[in-house]
């Protein structure tokens, strides 16, 4: 069957700015966004057609975001604010294999199926922030802030599974509506509760100006990234009914911690621009999509997962020059290494059982970019050119 994909996304954001006095600045953001995507597709990759998949997403979104901050010329400067993000995400997917006699579903598939998940997923997360900058003496400052986080979801999911024999006669053509199937259906998995998780996360920068618009920094920092939970349910095609390979359940949040040092600069009145750095940085508890088969039934199992610990580390160098009016060149180099330290299979799966020593996913080993904007007059009207 045709892959079909239909996306509709809107969004509304205001951006207020307020200048009460003595050098502060107070910042307001809110924002609105909201989208729908509806998928159907070929379940099976292949070219003849057994399986379907179905999905509908709709994520809705709030967040507001709060900012003083004090006049950054003084020798203390400083912004403090908060933060908050509301999320309503509801999503209804489902698989079938197609009933023997139909069209092109061929003979050696099995008897047909039919697996539905449908869940709500609510988040709310609170941040408060400061950050500040001391001018410590003319040569030597220092940056530093601290962010406190903390994130409440909660999900209501039930996931079920149609029982042998299938059939799809009260609507084929709405294959993935549990009203459409024809035989009896049971719920395999449910998850009704919510999860809380608290960070407080910082990071130090000593910055050292070496001269006029030259600076050499280190920084140290780490990093958080919020728990959420596996949605993806995984039915026992053997089973029919049983407990699912997948079942729902809550992922730990990631850590890191990472250590950056470098040089930044300008030069000839600030028309060339120069920037290097290298990094290190470990992970802990990484949030990782993970397939594999089961060992007893071999079917696929797709899940959010974590996978214990990591690293990286590399550089980067970029540059943007503007040799002549008008016309701007920037680009930048970049080598990245990375390494799961520990990352063992979940149990009951076939294929690799430790995973240490591999690489992450989508980490490419070098990066190069250049990129070339000129921006011309005429006596119509202003436009620009860039590659």
């Amino acid at each position: 069957v045709n892959g079909r994909q239909a996306l509709v996304s809107e969004g509304v954001s205001l951006h207020t700015i307020w200048h009460p006095g003595h050098g502060l600045t107070f910042t307001a953001i809110t924002s609105f966004d909201n989208a729908q995507r509806r998928v159907s597709g070929d379940g099976d990759y292949t070219p003849t057609e057994y399986s379907r998949s179905y999905d509908k997403l709709h994520p809705t979104q709030v967040s507001q975001e709060f900012r003083l901050a004090s006049d950054p010329r003084r020798r203390i400067s400083w912004i403090a604010g908060a933060y908050y993000f509301h999320e309503n995400l509801n999503d209804s997917y489902a698989t079938a294999t197609l009933p023997p006699g139909a069209v092109t579903t061929p003979a050696i598939i099995g008897q047909p199926a039919w697996a539905g998940t449908h869940y709500t997923q609510t988040t709310d997360s609170f941040a408060l922030f400061a950050n500040t900058t001391i001018h410590v003496v003319k040569w030597f400052q220092i940056a530093g802030g601290v962010r406190w986080t903390h994130d409440h979801l909660h999900l209501d999911l039930d996931s079920r599974q149609a029982l042998y024999p299938v059939s799809f006669a009260a609507n084929p053509a709405n294959w993935w509506n549990a009203a459409s199937v024809g035989s009896g259906i049971t719920t395999i998995d449910a998850y009704h509760g919510a999860r809380n998780w608290s960070n407080v996360s910082f990071d130090v920068e000593p910055q050292f100006l070496i001269a006029e618009h030259q600076m050499l920094y280190v920084r140290i920092a780490d990093g958080y990234r919020s728990g959420i939970f596996n949605t993806q349910i995984t039915p026992n095609p053997v089973n029919r009914g049983g407990a699912p390979l997948q079942k729902a359940a809550p992922v730990s949040p990631e850590t890191l911690i990472s250590y950056e040092g470098g040089y930044k600069g300008s030069w000839f009145d600030r028309r060339l621009t120069l920037s290097a750095d290298g990094f290190y940085s470990q992970y802990n508890n990484i949030q990782t999509s993970w397939t594999a088969t089961d060992a007893a039934t071999k079917a696929t199992v797709l899940a959010l997962t974590n996978a214990a610990s990591g690293k990286s580390y590399g550089g980067e160098f970029s540059f943007q020059a503007r040799p002549v009016e008008d016309l701007t060149l920037s680009g930048n180099v970049g080598v990245l290494r990375t390494e799961f330290t520990r990352f063992a299979a979940p149990a009951g799966t076939t294929g690799a059982t430790n995973l240490t020593g591999n690489e992450f996913a989508r980490a490419p080993h070098q990066t190069a970019n250049i990129a070339a904007d000129w921006d011309f007059r005429t006596p119509i009207g202003n436009g620009s050119v860039g590659t």
